[in-house]
Formats: C-alpha cells, structure tokens, sequence
C-alpha cells in the first residue's frame, strides 16, 4: 500500500476556513493551486500535513467530513472539502485527536516543514521516519 497525505491548507484570502485534502503526490497538488496566482501575490502551501497508508487517510477524511459537515456549505466539486469557520490551526489539534482516538496509523510530519510549499515539497518526500 501506498502512503498518501492528508493536507490543510487555509483560506488564502484571510478567512477562517480551511481546506481538507488528500493527495499522493504533493508536488503536482502544489502545482495546482499555485498556478492560479503570480506567486508574488500569493504562495500555495499546506499548513499541516500527517502521512498514512491510503485507506487510514480516505478513512480520516470521511470521518472528518462527517463530524464537521455542517460546516461544509456546499457539496459540489470544488467546494466540498472547504470546512468553514475553522482555522487550519484549529483543525490541527482536532485531527489529532481524532487519529489518537480511533487508532489511525497515520503520522503527523514534523513542524519544521510546515508550511509546505513548492519550494520544501521534495524536503517532505524524502523525509522518513
């Protein structure tokens, strides 16, 4: 089984909400959300980011969804991992509680990489521990 990531990455513009997402290769993912904006005006990153085997991360991220969906105002692409009202800050202790709780293997990568960006993506790949 392959490991995959479960990222946050907050609300660029200052708002408190936060994106909720899952991804096997961090740069490309990067990649994508920074290609929408000079990066003068604005760098992609992922506040948090804790790496697991696939099915521990799909499984997180729909209980995740499911405790906070209230919070998710639409369910539509592109929307529906935006948990609002909740820092990316906030969403951290929440999720490692939620590992800690339910037994997930799942590791949170350590602080000195965060934020990731494309800049300390490859830092991140090759960290093993």
């Amino acid at each position: 089984m392959k490991n995959t990531h479960l990222y946050l990455f907050g609300d660029p513009h200052g708002h408190p909400d936060t994106k909720i997402g899952v991804s096997r290769t961090i740069g490309p993912r990067l990649t994508t959300f920074q290609s929408g904006a000079s990066p003068r005006s604005h760098v992609a990153k992922f506040d948090v980011v804790w790496r697991g085997l696939s099915q521990d991360i799909q499984a997180l991220e729909s209980h995740i969804k499911k405790q906070y969906k209230k919070y998710i105002v639409s369910h539509s692409a592109g929307r529906s991992e935006w948990i609002t009202e909740h820092t990316p800050e906030q969403l951290e202790k929440i999720i490692d509680t939620i590992i800690k709780n339910n037994g997930y293997s799942i590791k949170k990568l350590p602080a000195k990489f965060f934020p990731v960006t494309l800049d300390n993506y490859k830092k991140v790949i090759a960290f093993t521990a």
